[in-house]
């Protein structure tokens, strides 16, 4: 299996980067980062660690519904720090320090086409023989609900 962090934090629209600290709410607001939940279609959305299993399945996950995300920059490096907790008490904690990329979707439209468009991020490993993110917590499966409004959607992976 692997663990797979999702990250996503609510910018204002006229943001130059994603620096900051994002508190987890279920609000959209700008200057928050997105509390997991299952949409109405059974997608999960917003922020939640989970395991893959062999055939990229999700076998278990649980929901960033509060705590914080920390991102700041020095030179080219990020660093985020996340320290999360699901509806059941259990932490889900990560820490980065590296370079990050922007993730563009050779298949999707372009950004430039959609207006407050989600820009989507990934963490760029250092070396395959080195850790790039601490080993991720255990926590159990929760739903929440959310309503959507009209601020950039920044996702991080």
């Amino acid at each position: 299996g692997m663990d797979v962090l999702i990250l996503e934090v609510q910018t204002p629209l006229d943001a130059t980067d994603f620096t900051g600290n994002y508190p987890f709410a279920s609000t959209f607001e700008a200057n928050t980062a997105v509390a997991g939940f299952i949409d109405d279609e059974g997608y999960i959305c917003g922020s939640y660690w989970c395991t893959l299993d062999l055939n990229y399945n999700i076998s278990n996950y649980a929901f960033c519904n509060t705590g914080n995300v920390a991102i700041s920059k020095s030179g080219e490096e990020y660093t985020v720090a996340v320290d999360a907790v699901d509806a059941d008490g259990y932490k889900v904690t990560a820490n980065y320090t590296g370079t990050i990329e922007e993730f563009i979707d050779s298949s999707a439209a372009p950004l430039s086409t959609k207006k407050h468009a989600a820009r989507r991020f990934r963490f760029v490993p250092k070396k395959s023989s080195e850790k790039s993110i601490t080993s991720l917590k255990f926590a159990s499966k929760k739903m929440i609900t959310s309503n959507k409004s009209l601020v950039k959607r920044d996702i991080m992976r």
